[in-house]
């Protein structure tokens, strides 16, 4: 009896020791095997962010890309020529996030020609800029960084609305934080300019770096100025984003012709300068169409450039200006003084019944910049002498020229189909295309850029272009934190359910990027991952980007699933990660702080209601036995 007695006992106290240590035990388990991942459900897809890519019915629980139409990023990105600077502002609400110098102090600056990358930088060329650099003039062109979400904080990190910094975590960033110091110091808005020295970078990569890496700027969404050769007595006046995200940019009326330049997207490096000069004509606004031919105005003949073959036509057309493109790969052309719109073909031969006017034909409007609504292919025309922008059907009639501020010049097109105008009289002005009486459009939103603004701005100032034909494609990006310095992250595997598909012509690219700080991640490079094949990138934090691409029928790839592992075991945890759900999703401009962790897991309550079982269940044997004992 003792022996058994005794034997009960033992197990009730190991029982105990167990319900106490372990679920201690099984947490250090969890962590020394590492992080593992799975994002299948819509709801999962919805912790990162999306950019073109939807997950309506019946593809609710998979990411494909926006089919009905075109949806970059929610900003728009205006020159303030006069101030020589760039104004980012959210396309929903008209709040300015930030203004940022598009030259260093000194330089030349009277920025135009905005136009967005695939990824949500926009880049300017400098028509103010065209100082000697050994003996040869060189042009401008400045690339700013884009970062969504985060905390506003002082140097220590203390939160503080007004504070100079960002601190983590972000719905998105390619910003870089060049002093490593885990913020991000940007623009707070309208008329927070922060200083830009000219140290090093007012020459960019003439140095001998060759690349255009910003060094001085204060503000850290900075990220590139390049200095180009151009022509004498010329400036840059092109500015448009290729399918492999880099970009040309152009100078023009040059008696010699144009002189381009390819520069890289990542670095700024001159890529190529090819000899345009001899075609004779381009170097105003102009985009890269969806079979990767360059287009480009000269306020005379308009050039298309073939960059694969380095071959290039002058089309014969009066006064070219302003530039924009339509789903089906039609050029749309307009001229400053015959006040006409111009439809070409994808191959340059001008539609029958072109050019038409663009207002009654009394008036001389001076017809600058181009935008084509995707969800119906109507053309939008800026008419800067009549204060008005002009909407035009898909066969050039005219439909409605509505009031706007004065000096229109560039025109875009929001995510949400919304048409935006900026204007010469320091303001941007949204058009909704189904607003007024006739639902045939009206202003709905006006943006004060203040005074000297002076917007002179034409190109793809949303990045609608460069996503929606240049490069149709759409993206998905997440962050996961491991918890620890130094994780390796080793696998990332995608389509493992038989949902996904990935059909012939399109592409699912899935590349990663990881730094031992969230701040650090705008300045890692990212690199291509193979589906299931392991590699070795190491960092705390790693930034997973999905590129869904269609093909040229426009089909698209479906992405089902995505997991991402880190190798196990990884080192000791040195802080608590944070939940994914809380990044900010776009558009919002600031984050709401990251929750803080309660203390307790949700494991606790149970294991303490076992612990006090176990306790009464010994308390019970302990006065059974002294019971039994005392009957003895």
């Amino acid at each position: 009896m003792k022996s058994k007695t005794l034997s009960v006992g033992m197990m009730l106290v190991a029982l105990i020791v167990w319900l106490m240590i372990g679920p201690l035990a099984g947490t250090a388990t969890m962590q020394g095997g590492g992080i593992d991942v799975t994002y299948t459900t819509g709801a999962d897809f919805e912790r990162g962010t999306l950019v073109n890519v939807d997950r309506s019915a019946p593809y609710t629980d998979q990411l494909r890309l926006n089919l009905q139409t075109t949806r970059p990023f929610p900003f728009v990105n205006v020159a303030a020529s006069g101030r020589g600077t760039l104004v980012r502002i959210n396309a929903d609400t008209g709040e300015v996030l930030g203004e940022y110098r598009s030259s260093p102090q000194g330089r030349g600056g009277d920025p135009s020609r905005t136009t967005v990358d695939l990824f949500g930088n926009v880049w300017a060329g400098n028509r103010g800029e065209s100082g000697l650099i050994n003996g040869v003039p060189h042009g401008s062109a400045v690339k700013v960084g884009l970062v969504v979400g985060g905390m506003r904080v002082d140097a220590d990190g203390t939160s503080n609305p007004n504070g100079d910094y960002l601190a983590p975590p972000f719905g998105y960033n390619t910003c870089v934080d060049r002093d490593g110091d885990g913020l991000l110091k940007t623009s707070r808005g309208l008329g927070d300019v922060r200083p830009w020295p000219d140290v090093t970078d007012g020459v960019g990569g003439t140095d001998g770096s060759s690349d255009g890496i910003v060094e001085d700027a204060d503000d850290e969404c900075i990220l590139i100025y390049q200095r180009l050769p151009i022509h004498e007595d010329t400036m840059v006046r092109h500015v448009s984003v290729d399918a492999n995200n880099n970009v040309w940019i152009g100078d023009a009326f040059s008696p010699v012709g144009p002189r381009f330049h390819l520069l890289d997207g990542n670095t700024g490096e001159i890529l190529a300068s090819p000899d345009t000069e001899a075609i004779g004509c381009g170097g105003y606004g102009g985009l890269v169409d969806g079979d990767g031919m360059l287009w480009s105005a000269s306020r005379g003949p308009l050039l298309r450039y073939d960059p694969a073959t380095a071959t290039g036509t002058c089309i014969e057309v009066r006064d070219s200006y302003g530039m924009g493109i339509d789903t089906n790969g039609f050029i749309w052309v307009s001229t400053w003084e015959p006040n006409s719109i111009i439809k070409l073909s994808p191959a340059g031969v001008v539609e029958p019944g072109f050019p038409k006017p663009t207002n009654d034909g009394l008036s001389e409007d001076q017809d600058r910049g181009v935008a084509i609504t995707p969800a119906d292919n109507h053309v939008w025309v800026a008419k800067s002498q009549a204060s008005a922008v002009a909407r035009l059907d898909n066969d050039g009639n005219l439909l409605k020229v509505i009031p706007v501020g004065c000096g229109p010049t560039g025109v875009a097109v929001d995510a949400n189909g919304k048409v935006w105008v900026a204007n010469g009289c320091d303001s941007a002005m949204r058009i909704d295309p189904r607003g007024g009486k006739d639902g045939l459009g009206e202003v709905d939103l006006t943006v004060d850029l203040g005074p000297g603004a002076g917007p002179y701005n034409y190109s793809d100032m949303t990045g609608i272009v460069a996503i929606g034909t240049t490069s149709p494609q759409g993206t998905w990006s997440v962050v996961e934190d491991a918890g620890t310095s130094g994780a390796v992250w080793d696998t990332i595997t995608w389509n493992t359910e038989t949902e996904g598909s990935e059909p012939s012509g399109t592409h699912i690219v899935v590349e990663a990027r990881t730094a031992d700080a969230e701040a650090g991640l705008g300045g890692a490079t990212f690199q291509a991952i193979s589906n299931g094949v392991p590699f070795a990138l190491a960092g705390q934090f790693i930034e997973v980007r999905v590129t869904l691409k269609a093909a040229a029928d426009g089909t698209g790839p479906l992405l089902s699933d995505i997991r991402i592992q880190t190798a196990a075991p990884t080192p000791t945890p040195t802080s608590t990660p944070r939940p994914t759900a809380t990044r900010t999703p776009l558009p919002t401009p600031t984050a709401t702080p990251a929750p803080v962790q309660s203390g307790v897991p949700g494991w606790m309550p149970l294991y303490l209601i076992l612990i006090v079982l176990a306790i009464i269940l010994i308390g019970i044997f302990v006065w059974r036995v002294v019971r039994r004992r005392r009957a003895v």
